[in-house]
């Protein structure tokens, strides 16, 4: 982009080309995706059932740092 001056002197950024450019990918991304099947309740139960069947992790001491030394 920068190598051609026509170029840099139409467009003055390369932004401005890369901004368009993620723009329609993403226009064309979104319209190639399907809708979930999944309704907005049913997804935040299934969220909900996983995060409690998750065993607690466990806690962590807050101020102090445990290095390894070797």
């Amino acid at each position: 982009m920068l190598v051609d001056s026509d170029w840099l002197a139409f467009w003055g950024n390369p932004c401005i080309p890369a901004v368009l450019t993620s723009l329609v990918a993403s226009v064309v991304v979104t319209l190639l995706t399907p809708a979930s099947s999944m309704s907005r309740e049913q997804a935040l139960e299934m969220i909900t059932r996983e995060r409690e069947s998750r065993p607690t992790p466990p806690p962590l001491p807050i101020g102090k740092r445990h290095t390894s030394r070797g």
